[in-house]
C-alpha cells in the first residue's frame, strides 16, 4: 500500500505485545515520496477506518533552555509520514499488508 508512492526505508507500528496502539510511521528514502503519499493515500481505510496521514514532524514536549546561539536552518522537511486511526483490532497480518 505504502510502498506504492516510493521506496519504503523502514517501518515503525506502535504495539503493546501483539496489540496495536493505533499509529505507526513509514520513513520513504526521499521526502518527495513522503509528499506522494499525503496525495496519494488520504483516502485510504482499513476495517472501516480512515487512516489519519501526515508528514511526521518531531515536536518538544518541553522547552529547551540555552545559553547557545540560535541559527534558524529554514523549513524542516521530512520524509517520514505518520498513520494515525488504525483500528486496535486490526490483525498483524492486516497491518502489515497495508504498509507494504
Amino acid at each position: 500500500h505504502f510502498s506504492k508512492s516510493g521506496d519504503v526505508v523502514s517501518v515503525v507500528v506502535a504495539r503493546k505485545g501483539e496489540k496495536s496502539l493505533g499509529y505507526g510511521f513509514v520513513q520513504y528514502q526521499k521526502q518527495r515520496c513522503a509528499r506522494e503519499a499525503l496525495i496519494s493515500l488520504a483516502q485510504s481505510t482499513l476495517n472501516g477506518r480512515d487512516l489519519l496521514i501526515k508528514l511526521s514532524e518531531k515536536r518538544l514536549t518541553a522547552p529547551v533552555k540555552s545559553n547557545r546561539q540560535i541559527h534558524d536552518f529554514g523549513e524542516q522537511l521530512s520524509a517520514k509520514i505518520s498513520v494515525k486511526n488504525i483500528p486496535f483490532q486490526a490483525t498483524r497480518k492486516e497491518v502489515e499488508q497495508l504498509f507494504r
